[in-house]
Order: structure tokens, then C-alpha cells, then sequence
């Protein structure tokens, strides 16, 4: 009876492991909250431009953005590929939070240069409202971290 019991307990065990891990995959970048009064810094030197606002299958709000380095000197970010960023913050009203990846395996400092651009996907979450989204670069040779806001724009829940 005791031997049914710990396999009975073994596999229940198991089995919350993997449903956690594949519901995790749903969850790409784990928030971490942060003081409410991040400084909204813009440089005139990068671009961003939001692209569209969209709806996934698990009514997850995503935005795309493109950025433009028109600076003279490169930007670094961190990504998985070019079109990756992986350090961005979401600030509603007096709430922010900063993203970062789960996982940093395949992760690397990726390079914007000069007059390039990139298209970043962000998401949003599942509430509408005003939002600015900010991106974490690190500026020229000194690596001088900067995080760069966007407009405010407004997300709106059908």
C-alpha cells in the first residue's frame, strides 16, 4: 500500500511538472516590479515608432515596435536574435514593471549600428489603458545603460 502511495504521489509529482512547463512557455518574460517613478528618458538620437497593437490566441496584448539608431555611435541590447529585445520595462499610470528573459541560455549582447533599425515585440498583457514601454540600450563604446521610453499610447480592450 505504502509502494502505490509514493508512486501514486511520484506521478501526480510528474505530472504538475510538465503541465507547468508547458504553460511556462506561455509566459515568455517574467515581470519584476519596480519603483513606480522610473525617469522617462528620450534621446533624439532613437527612434521608436510603434507599429501595430495586436491580440494573440490567449488574449495577450502584443505591440511591435520598429527603432532607428540615428546616432553616430552603436546601441547594444540583449537578444536572442536581431529582432529581439530582452530587457524593456511596461509603465501604466504610476505601475511599472520590468521584463526580463526566463531562461539566458542562447542569449547574447546583440549590436544596432548607426542608422540601422530593428523591430521589437513587446507584450503588453491583458489590460487596456495608457502605456509607454521602454527599452534598455547600452550607448557606444562606453556601454552607458539608458532606458529609452516611448510615447504613451492607448490600448483598447474590445
Amino acid at each position: 500500500m505504502k509502494r502505490l502511495t509514493f508512486l501514486s504521489v511520484a506521478f501526480i509529482t510528474f505530472a504538475a511538472g510538465v503541465t507547468l512547463t508547458r504553460f511556462s512557455t506561455l509566459i515568455v518574460r517574467h515581470p519584476r516590479k519596480v519603483a513606480a517613478a522610473l525617469q522617462a528618458q528620450t534621446n533624439p538620437d532613437v527612434q521608436i515608432r510603434l507599429r501595430r497593437i495586436y491580440q494573440n490566441e490567449n488574449g495577450v496584448f502584443n505591440a511591435d515596435f520598429d527603432v532607428l539608431n540615428r546616432s553616430g555611435e552603436p546601441l547594444f541590447y540583449l537578444g536572442y536574435n536581431e529582432d529581439d529585445h530582452e530587457q524593456w520595462a511596461i509603465r501604466r499610470g504610476n505601475r511599472s514593471h520590468r521584463y526580463a528573459p526566463l531562461c539566458s541560455t542562447g542569449i547574447k549582447e546583440r549590436l544596432l549600428a548607426p542608422n540601422e533599425s530593428a523591430k521589437f515585440m513587446v507584450f503588453l498583457g491583458d489590460e487596456g489603458g495608457d502605456v509607454q514601454v521602454g527599452f534598455d540600450f547600452r550607448f557606444g563604446e562606453s556601454r552607458s545603460k539608458q532606458t529609452i521610453w516611448t510615447d504613451q499610447f492607448h490600448v483598447t480592450v474590445p
